[in-house]
């Protein structure tokens, strides 16, 4: 990395904005939420058996999708953070690590490099 161009403000906007959709995304992929759709669906049983099961399956098979994506909006979110604030403290070599730790935690779910340093609080 040769040079780095960041607007630390505009960094932080983003920040927000994708807080806001995360927890606007949270709050309608709710386990109880799909339950009371796959509920809904299933009243309707026996017309609606074959849709029952087969929403039934799809739920079940975009669980652990949804649950990733969560993980990589969160370790992102964390990274980008961290890596700006580590920037903004004239740290490039730690910035660059920050982008390195925030792949890492989109694949693995694990932010306890984040935590350990201060970057994020548990909880």
């Amino acid at each position: 990395m040769t040079s780095w161009q960041i607007a630390p403000e505009g960094v932080q906007a983003v920040l927000e904005s994708v807080g806001a959709a995360q927890e606007d995304l949270t709050g309608h992929a709710t386990p109880e939420r799909l339950v009371a759709v796959h509920a809904g669906v299933q009243s309707g049983a026996p017309v609606t058996q074959a849709v029952h099961d087969a929403m039934g399956s799809l739920l079940l098979d975009l669980e652990d999708t949804v649950l990733a994506v969560m993980g990589r909006i969160n370790a992102g979110r964390v990274g980008v953070y961290s890596a700006t604030t580590a920037y903004q403290q004239g740290q490039l070599d730690m910035a660059a690590e920050c982008q390195g730790e925030m792949s890492r935690a989109a694949d693995s779910g694990d932010l306890s490099y984040f935590l350990t340093r201060g970057y994020i609080e548990a909880g």
